[in-house]
């Protein structure tokens, strides 16, 4: 591998004000905006959801009345992500055959929202430290960003894949398939590894929206992220040849998939307190 990338880690509250208004006002993000609301009380008395400057103005005090912990998180993260990232990079690129173009930084920030947000464009994505402001142990700062990073090597295979065969890859296809593709690749025993994250490989289970889906082919049902390490595992050839496949015949299961994606955004987390909506929600597509 010629190169491999660097992390940046700075924060940029005026950026985050943005991604806050983002989720809060997108109609398909209503489960985000549950989120938001639910972690961050004082949002609702804010009458304008659209206005970055009150939104900046609530995330700095945030913060500033945080200082002590957000300080020494802030130090943790560069450290675990400065230090660890190179060997788990380089593993990264080699299980999807990708090599980064030189020069390559990946910007990272830290962000309050109790999730971690990427922007595909910027190539870009924050480190959500809510957990520990809130005095829980957060997820590890390097495995979101191998996950994250995952994204952005998806999607430049994607944008090949796409043009080549003229497929316009929907967004409920893109979300299921890139999430749990990435599940699949940070549950390899090298890339699990490298990124010490403990003993136990299985804690790796992708997003909470992608594990009840199942997948039925050749007989079996899979959990969605099983089934594509089943097929990474066996696949014929090129990452390239494998990601292609995957896509062509998840395409065909679009109109499923997006379903599924609706449900979702109606019903949220409560589909797991509910057996009648999780049953409808992990019913198998088929994939032949």
């Amino acid at each position: 591998m010629k190169y491999i990338p660097k992390i940046s880690f700075n924060p940029d509250t005026q950026r985050e004000a943005h991604i806050f208004a983002f989720f809060l006002n997108e109609p398909d993000q209503i489960q985000n905006r549950i989120e938001i609301l639910e972690t961050h009380k004082n949002l609702a008395s804010l009458k304008n959801h659209k206005d970055t400057d009150s939104l900046k103005k609530y995330i700095d005090q945030y913060y500033t009345g945080n200082k002590k912990i957000v300080d020494k998180t802030f130090e943790d993260i560069k450290k675990r992500i400065g230090t660890d990232s190179e060997n788990s990079l380089r593993i990264l690129g080699e299980l999807m055959e990708y090599e980064y173009p030189a020069k390559t930084v990946y910007k990272a920030a830290p962000t309050i929202l109790s999730f971690s947000p990427f922007s595909e464009k910027e190539k870009s994505f924050n480190i959500s430290i809510y957990e520990q402001i809130n005095k829980r142990k957060g997820r590890d700062p390097l495995s979101i960003a191998i996950h994250e990073i995952s994204h952005f090597i998806y999607y430049d295979y994607a944008d090949v894949i796409s043009k080549k065969h003229n497929i316009e890859i929907t967004l409920p296809v893109e979300y299921y398939l890139k999430e749990a593709l990435t599940a699949a690749l940070l549950r390899q025993k090298r890339l699990f590894k490298s990124m010490r994250l403990g003993p136990d490989i299985k804690t790796i289970k992708g997003n909470h929206d992608t594990r009840p889906i199942q997948i039925e082919a050749s007989g079996k049902i899979y959990n969605l992220s099983e089934y594509i390490e089943y097929r990474y595992k066996n696949k014929k050839g090129t990452f390239y040849k494998f990601l292609q496949d995957l896509i062509i015949s998840f395409m065909k299961k679009e109109e499923e998939f997006s379903s599924k994606r609706s449900f979702w955004n109606k019903h949220g987390y409560k589909i797991f307190d509910t057996p009648k909506l999780l049953e409808k929600y992990s019913t198998p597509i088929r994939i032949s």
